[in-house]
């Protein structure tokens, strides 16, 4: 199974034992709660995870917590006894381990994916900019410029309104950690509407430079939804430099 998100096991307590266990279960009412009822039973503490039904089989991924003196053997045995549990697997989670074990790579739909922390993103464009100064802001926004245009030919194939793909695009935005978008009667034949993104990421740092990656990712994705290669996007206002958000009008 593709894991669509990160799961990361948190604080541990003195006196306990850590485990990840993956649950393959039958698709019935009832089947995910008969089985905590059970670990409760034998007093695991569930401390978090992933639960998704794929067809006739459920998957249940979750971090526990049990006594150090409980037998994890003694308690999944129960488990797997259950008529309706498929398969268990599990493993133990020692001190330097804190993400999941069994969901590898990450997925989102049929692509993988990365995970790319805002550390790391504004690492490789101050490095770009350092080098190649003016050239480099270009490069960053043409990559986010076919960014947009790759990311669009994996949208769902029934969102045909553009109405519904915008929407989506805020939904994504969101999503993936980019910021908080809002389309505001956008019309790119008559240049007037709004794109606003509270809590950019590309605009957590203060800085003179602006969000040329977010720049070239609207492009690409609004040139896609509109069916219009002449779409041209500028950044009004910029977090990074002081504004309460950032602004984007068309040229």
């Amino acid at each position: 199974m593709r894991n669509p998100f990160l799961t990361v096991l948190g604080e541990r307590r003195p006196g306990y034992k850590y485990y990840e266990i993956a649950f393959s279960m039958k698709n019935e009412v009832g089947v995910l709660n008969s089985i905590i009822a059970k670990l409760v039973e034998t007093q695991v503490n569930i401390l978090g995870g992933l639960h998704s039904v794929i067809g006739e089989k459920g998957e249940w991924f979750t971090f526990i917590e049990v006594p150090e003196s409980a037998s994890i053997e003694q308690i999944l045995e129960k488990i797997s006894d259950m008529d309706v549990v498929l398969n268990v697997r599990y493993t133990e989670m020692k001190r330097a381990d804190y993400f999941d074990r069994f969901l590898f790579p990450l997925y989102v739909y049929d692509t993988r994916t990365m995970i790319l922390t805002a550390t790391m993103f504004h690492a490789l464009k101050k490095a770009t900019i350092d080098v190649l100064k003016s050239g480099g802001e270009a490069i960053i926004y043409l990559q986010g410029l076919l960014a947009g245009s790759q990311v669009y030919d994996q949208f769902p194939k029934e969102l045909t309104s553009i109405e519904d793909k915008l929407l989506y695009t805020e939904n994504l935005f969101r999503a993936f950690g980019w910021g908080l978008a809002k389309f505001c009667a956008l019309d790119p034949k008559t240049k007037i509407g709004t794109i606003k993104i509270e809590n950019s990421l590309e605009a957590t740092e203060p800085t003179e430079i602006k969000c040329h990656f977010t720049r070239g990712y609207l492009t690409g994705l609004l040139r896609k939804i509109f069916q219009d290669d002449s779409i041209k996007i500028k950044e009004v206002m910029c977090r990074a430099t002081g504004e309460p958000h950032c602004e984007y009008h068309f040229l």
